[in-house]
């Protein structure tokens, strides 16, 4: 019910908290997934039923009434700034994301700040889903006043931190997508982010970049320290970007992706509180 009342999308958000994202990263299929269900492991009958049913229970929610529907998951956007989206899916909504920013790296944009929020190189389910969560909640604006943004005047968007080529083999969230009707030309993958654009936009200060499910950048990608702004992450603190204006570490918590809930909708509820203390 909370998901539902939070403007944010309720298909991702309800993955964030970890229900599905985690079932899927500990039995992920090994083999394509058919309409009779997910194709495991060798196990006892019985224990492939009861995990199919989970997988199912989990996923049940998504189809009720005010969390979206099975098929064509409605984005529920707050902000007013953001209402032409609020028409669209998650996947028409991720491939608007991926446009605004292929633009304004060539040059062809209008906005003047661009905000990427990427997962770790291992690119595994909660890595992916986290960055996709985050860029979609802080579409809404949710927040804006913590990383110091103006309303309207960014573009974020989720990166996946592989090849494109390389989706194919994370089956667990090839099923995601597939199950959620959101295609892989409709995401946006760092290989593919023009290098010299970002380099001139470190060296202007427009590019702030999030980090989720990880807190220090790989050896090849360290040329984008400077413009890390934010970091969401569940593993040991390497002590790195200490003085960023978001950051969420909590080694004891089972996935990032539950770090990324409390946050959209922690910073929701305080903007709530505000509003009402200013009534």
């Amino acid at each position: 019910a909370a998901l539902c009342r939070s403007g944010l999308p309720s298909v991702l958000l309800v993955q964030a908290l970890g229900g599905a994202a985690g079932f899927l990263l500990s039995h992920p299929p090994v083999r394509p997934l058919s309409a009779s269900g997910l194709a495991l492991r060798s196990q006892p009958a019985a224990l492939c039923s009861e995990r199919r049913n989970l997988l199912r229970s989990t996923l049940s929610p998504w189809n009720q009434e005010g969390c979206g529907r099975q098929g064509s998951t409605r984005v529920g956007l707050s902000s007013a700034r953001h209402t032409q989206m609020s028409s669209l899916n998650v996947a028409d909504s991720l491939a608007t994301l991926r446009g605004e920013t292929l633009s304004l790296l060539s040059g062809q944009g209008t906005k003047d700040k661009l905000v990427l929020i990427m997962g770790n190189e291992a690119s595994d389910l909660d890595s992916i889903v986290c960055a996709i969560v985050l860029a979609l909640g802080m579409s809404t604006g949710t927040l804006d006043a913590r990383l110091s943004l103006d309303p309207g005047s960014y573009v974020v968007a989720p990166v996946l931190n592989i090849p494109s080529s390389e989706l194919a083999l994370r089956q667990d969230a090839v099923f995601l997508m597939k199950r959620h009707d959101i295609p892989a030309s409709n995401l946006l993958f760092f290989p593919e982010l023009p290098q010299e654009a970002l380099r001139a936009r470190i060296k202007e200060g427009s590019l702030q970049l999030i980090l989720v499910d990880h807190n220090n950048l790989g050896v090849e990608q360290q040329w984008l320290a400077e413009a890390v702004s934010g970091i969401i992450d569940h593993h040991e603190d390497s002590g790195m970007h200490a003085g960023v204006p978001l950051r969420v570490m909590d080694p004891a918590a089972g996935s990032c992706a539950s770090l990324v809930a409390q946050v959209l909708l922690g910073e929701k509820e305080a903007r709530r509180e505000e509003e009402s203390v200013m009534d």
